[in-house]
């Protein structure tokens, strides 16, 4: 892959991150759901699935990039 695009996967997953760090810990602490306030629903399952299922990508990509399985 090319550097530019290797920069732009890691910021999107440093966000993504940031913000699945923030949804647990408010969740926990809280009882606060902040994916579903970002969403703007009560019930936002569909869009908060595509929401987690991103942030496991990024976590797998992040953990790849760690352990310098991609470079």
């Amino acid at each position: 892959m090319k550097d530019k695009v290797k920069k732009v996967f890691d910021k999107v997953a440093e966000i993504l991150l940031l913000v699945a760090g923030l949804q647990l810990g408010l969740l926990g602490a809280l009882n606060f759901n902040l994916i579903n306030t970002i969403l703007g629903f009560a019930n936002a399952s569909i869009y908060a699935n595509i929401v987690y299922i991103a942030v496991g990508i990024a976590a797998v990509w992040k953990g790849l990039r760690l352990f310098k399985v991609v470079k």
